[in-house]
Formats: structure tokens, C-alpha cells, sequence
């Protein structure tokens, strides 16, 4: 993620790049990234970037996401666990029902190239109520690695408030039952796109 083009370099086949969100993969490390701008002259966008932006994409997303928890870790105010429960979606996830359970850590770092950075890293961790959601009939979807990362020039309050690049890079792990064809990886890939155009175009329609 060092780079704002890696969908665009050879390690990284394009799958998707309508809507100006361009979603790559590479199929030998299962590894997936999208990217795409937030603008939005008429709203602070960095106000966003926190822990609640999740909310915000389960409030655009309620026919994909049936519920979203998520726990602050009272030692550290930076980390969180996030709890994902998905709809039976049909075609898109295979007619199933999945849910994710998270551990998520947020970071505030400043580039020597001037920008500021704000990364969001998220890996799947057990959760306790795993047989309970099983005997629900609901497959575990995790991620040993998910990572956002949100860049700006904080030296201007308009260009911070008018544009922000965006970074995901996630790669899919199956549980021990399912083992995930490409076919259904590249849903999955597709349907996370999908889920964050609808975040992108609620942001990109707010106003002070």
C-alpha cells in the first residue's frame, strides 16, 4: 500500500473499475485492493474518520449488513472489536449468511511527502459466541488482514475538507468448512466495492 497505483501494477489484475473505484487482485497471495477519492468541497470529510465512519456504512448498507457491534477497548482508545453480521444475500455471497468479528487498531501518522495519514488495520480474531451464530446457520467470513488507509493535506482546511484518497487492501481467509472459489472471492471483493460506493456517494453528499 505504499502506492496509490498497486491495482494498476502487474501483481494486481483489475476486477472492477467502474464508479471511478478501481478493485484489483492478486490471485496468487489472495490479496485484494480498491481505491478511489472522497470530494466533498461542502462537508470536513476528516471529521469522519473514525471509528464511527463503520456506522455510517451499516446506515447505507442495512440490506447487506444485518447488524454491526462495536466495542471500544477500555485500556487503549485507539483499538476496537467489531462485530459484522451479513444477510443472506443470495447471489452474491452464494446464498449464505456470514458474519466477521474483528479486532481494529487506528493510527495517526505524518508522511515526510507532507500528508497525513489515517490507517485503520483490521484482522479476524476469535469470537466467543462462534458455535452459537454456527448452530444459526451463519459461515465465518475472515480476514487476517484488512487495512484502510485514509490520506490528506492537513496544511489546508479546504483541500482536507475537499479531498481525501482511499486505500483498502484485504485479503480473504475461508473457514475451516468452506473453502472459497475465485468465483467467490472476486464476489466478495465486488460486494465489498459495492458497499463503499454507497458509503462514498452518502459522504460525497453531505453538506456543513
Amino acid at each position: 500500500m505504499a502506492s496509490g497505483t498497486a491495482a494498476n501494477t502487474p501483481h494486481f489484475r483489475p476486477i472492477c473499475t467502474q464508479n471511478d473505484m478501481r478493485l484489483g487482485k492478486n490471485s496468487e497471495m489472495k490479496l485484494f485492493t480498491l481505491e478511489y477519492n472522497y470530494n466533498n468541497p461542502n462537508f470536513n470529510i476528516v471529521s469522519l474518520l473514525n471509528i464511527n465512519i463503520h456506522n455510517l456504512l451499516y446506515e447505507v448498507n442495512k440490506d447487506i449488513i444485518e447488524a454491526i457491534d462495536i466495542q471500544p477497548n477500555v485500556d487503549d482508545p485507539s483499538e476496537f472489536t467489531i462485530l459484522y453480521k451479513f444477510r443472506d444475500i443470495g447471489g452474491d455471497l452464494g446464498g449464505l449468511r456470514t458474519y466477521m468479528y474483528v479486532h481494529t487498531k487506528i493510527a495517526k501518522r505524518y508522511a515526510s511527502n507532507g500528508n497525513t495519514e489515517i490507517i485503520f488495520t483490521s484482522k479476524s480474531i476469535p469470537f466467543h459466541q462462534h458455535q452459537e451464530l454456527q448452530q444459526q446457520k451463519y459461515k465465518l467470513l475472515e480476514y487476517p488482514l484488512y487495512i484502510q488507509k485514509f490520506i490528506y493535506q492537513e496544511s489546508s482546511a479546504a483541500a482536507a475538507a475537499a479531498t481525501i484518497q482511499v486505500l483498502h487492501m484485504f485479503k480473504l481467509k475461508p473457514d475451516q468448512e468452506t473453502e472459497l472459489t475465485v468465483a467467490m472471492e472476486n464476489a466478495i471483493g465486488v460486494l465489498i466495492k459495492k458497499m463503499y460506493f454507497r458509503l462514498k456517494v452518502a459522504i460525497e453528499s453531505l453538506r456543513q
